[in-house]
């Protein structure tokens, strides 16, 4: 497996000439991709690559769901008991 290097939001911010808080409302606006690694986030070098090639795109991508993990849990649960007892 190979170590990819990522990128912080100073790094990225500096590399397009912006101030990181910018950087950090393209993402919460869905409209610049990263990854959330416990508080900080992050950019791979393709994301950063495409993020020099083509700009920050106008449109934001769509929000993904959010789910309620206990509710999704207790589905889970309730419908492997029925399994078990016979029932489905």
């Amino acid at each position: 497996m190979e170590i990819q290097k990522l990128y912080t939001v100073k790094e990225v911010s500096e590399l397009i000439s912006v101030g990181p808080a910018t950087i950090k409302n393209w993402i919460k606006a869905g409209r610049l991709e990263a990854i959330k690694m416990g508080q900080a986030w992050r950019f791979t070098e393709e994301m950063v690559q495409d993020l020099i090639k083509n700009g920050v795109p106008d449109n934001p991508k769509p929000a993904k769901e959010k789910i309620d993990i206990i509710a999704a849990a207790q589905s889970i649960f309730e419908g492997s008991d029925k399994d078990a007892k016979g029932q489905t």
